[in-house]
């Protein structure tokens, strides 16, 4: 078994500055990986595990966001036959509560700034 930055693990040398490694070496990498760890190469061109490098603003933001148009969208699914509902006169006490409920939680996602991120406080979600 063979590495380097370039080729990877590969079975037989395809690149000169590929090192020899053992086969359990090459499984505690795998397993290393499939726990969060990324593979990294020393001074000399060994894999080692680390542990990747934290996220960046503009990535926390993106998660951020991501889940804010989840939730967003998971409000709009509940919300719309409630509205339904109400508009035709249709709506138990408990759907017209549950609506009000769903429609405050919706405004205050609107309201989360996202750059914010990881410092964001998500509000409970109503139950459904």
């Amino acid at each position: 078994m063979f590495y380097s930055n370039e080729a990877g693990f590969t079975l037989q040398q395809v690149h000169e500055d590929q090192k020899e490694i053992t086969e359990s070496y090459w499984e505690e990498m795998v397993i290393g990986q499939s726990q969060g760890k990324i593979i990294s190469t020393d001074q000399h061109g060994f894999p080692f595990l680390a542990d990747p490098p934290p996220l960046t603003n503009d990535q926390l933001a993106l998660i951020a966001d991501a889940k804010k148009n989840t939730l967003m969208a998971e409000a709009a699914r509940v919300i719309a036959p409630l509205e339904d509902a109400q508009k035709y006169g249709m709506a138990t006490s408990e759907e017209l509560s549950s609506l009000e409920e769903w429609q405050k939680y919706r405004v205050m996602l609107f309201r989360i700034d996202t750059t914010s991120a990881p410092d964001i406080n998500w509000p409970a979600t109503p139950k459904k």
